[in-house]
């Protein structure tokens, strides 16, 4: 089980390294910065619409996939991605510098908590005119709720999940072979998952 310091310093160096890692990006004559989850994947073609639309614009994915890994289906959300997924935006160098103040002297990485940066680029993003991440869960690796916490779970919160993963898998469908040439495989992405303690 995560015990809060532990999940509070994960956050912490999670952030620094988006901090450290955008500030070298800019230095070294980045126009973007995407933030990418090490589970998540991104569609092929969004680099190039980036690259087509201009500098100066960030992009926000506000619907995307979300691979359940074990049933190895794709669930359509059409609105409130970038609520659930850290891999939704992708930032202007102007915008790492006014908002994110990555040129600053010393670090703030509270500006990159996932939450914040959505609402720091929303004023200004455009919307990805199609679904360019998928939101991989059910693997262990990341903070969905897994089939232990589930069954020791208050039964008001298992009643919800289950109903919730009822309506998932039901409006769910395969993982394509046109995913996998947009994507690549989700079961290669960040290497073997196993359930945590």
């Amino acid at each position: 089980a995560r015990d809060m310091p532990s999940r509070v310093n994960g956050y912490i160096d999670m952030h620094m390294k988006r901090w450290y890692g955008a500030q070298f990006a800019v230095e070294a004559g980045a126009t973007h910065v995407l933030f990418l989850d090490g589970d998540d994947l991104v569609h092929r073609d969004l680099f190039s619409l980036v690259d087509r639309n201009g500098g100066g614009m960030s992009w926000l994915a506000q619907s995307g996939l979300e691979y359940m890994h074990r049933v190895r289906r794709i669930y359509v959300r059409s609105s409130q991605f970038a609520a659930r997924c850290g891999s939704c935006a992708v930032v202007s160098r102007e915008l790492l510098i006014s908002e994110f103040n990555v040129c600053a002297p010393e670090p703030c990485p509270g500006v990159f908590y996932h939450h914040e940066i959505v609402q720091r680029i929303s004023p200004t993003a455009r919307l990805l005119p199609f679904e360019a991440f998928i939101y991989r869960t059910d693997h262990g690796g990341n903070r969905t709720l897994g089939l232990r916490s589930v069954w020791s779970a208050k039964p008001s919160v298992l009643i919800d999940y289950l109903g919730r993963a009822i309506v998932k898998l039901a409006l769910s469908r395969a993982f394509s072979e046109e995913d996998r040439q947009a994507f690549g495989d989700p079961l290669d992405a960040g290497g073997e998952f196993v359930t945590a303690g």
